[in-house]
């Protein structure tokens, strides 16, 4: 009841401290658990997520819900199989639901799992899912299109799917790395390089990922000098992938 009321004053924090000393007095009250996963989900308390969702599954191991809060704190964790598991006993489970924004919420999450097991295949059935009812999530697009340029795999459709990204968001510099990103495994380093100049003028969000891709467009498009510059930017940003230190030593990609 304390933790009700708490709710009811909005202060979240106190609420869920006071849940989950409700949930260890007494294991066997569905709503307490329910709610102390939603509020650990709602502050980001991806640990407290993960361990309580375990111990809610321990008394009810065949509620959906449940097993998709330990799927989605098994994905922020990168335990890939582990919420590859959860998440598919949660689609499983929920399959009579009506809840279609749960249902996408699930499969795009078994996109993410499944390309982090390397399991291709299974992870663009799930993208692929979501885009069906909902061809304009923002999530999907992104990850989708950023995998399989990666996979230099069926690069029209992960052409389109970015073009789609960036037309709904378009100073978003995430979404218009993931584009020019496609573009540049696509070898239209021209135009990467117009949608890199666009996400760099969005400062506050400028990863070390986004100004070494820049980096690399300058390079193909043969300036080595300016790629190398942009380079050494990055690795002071931080964030930067595992061969940005070999490019700045050899000035070459």
């Amino acid at each position: 009841m304390l933790a009700d009321l708490l709710m009811q004053q909005g202060k979240k924090a106190e609420a869920r401290d006071a849940y989950a000393k409700a949930a260890r007095l007494d294991g066997s009250v569905y709503e307490v658990w329910g709610a102390l996963l939603q509020l650990d989900t709602e502050l980001n308390q991806v640990d407290s997520l993960l361990a309580h969702s375990e111990k809610a599954l321990e008394v009810f191991p065949t509620q959906g819900l449940f097993w998709y809060s330990n799927g989605t704190a098994n994905l922020f964790k990168r335990k890939y199989q582990q919420a590859v598991d959860a998440l598919e006993e949660s689609r499983k489970l929920l399959a009579a639901t009506s809840n279609s924004d749960l249902k996408k919420a699930i499969d795009a999450q078994l996109g993410d799992a499944y390309n982090g097991i390397g399991d291709h295949p299974k992870s663009d059935e799930a993208y692929e899912a979501v885009l069906k009812v909902d061809p304009i999530n923002d999530h999907v697009l992104n990850n989708y299109s950023y995998f399989l340029s990666l996979r230099k795999e069926n690069l029209p459709r992960a052409l389109q799917l970015a073009q789609k990204l960036v037309e709904r968001n378009p100073t978003n510099a995430t979404y218009l790395d993931t584009y020019a990103w496609v573009l540049y495994v696509s070898k239209d380093y021209t135009k990467a390089k117009q949608y890199l100049e666009k996400a760099l003028a969005d400062p506050a969000n400028v990863s070390g990922t986004i100004i070494e891709h820049y980096g690399d467009v300058l390079y193909q498009l043969g300036q080595p000098d300016k790629a190398a510059e942009q380079w050494k930017q990055a690795k002071a940003k931080g964030g930067g992938s595992p061969d940005l230190d070999k490019k700045i030593t050899t000035g070459k990609l």
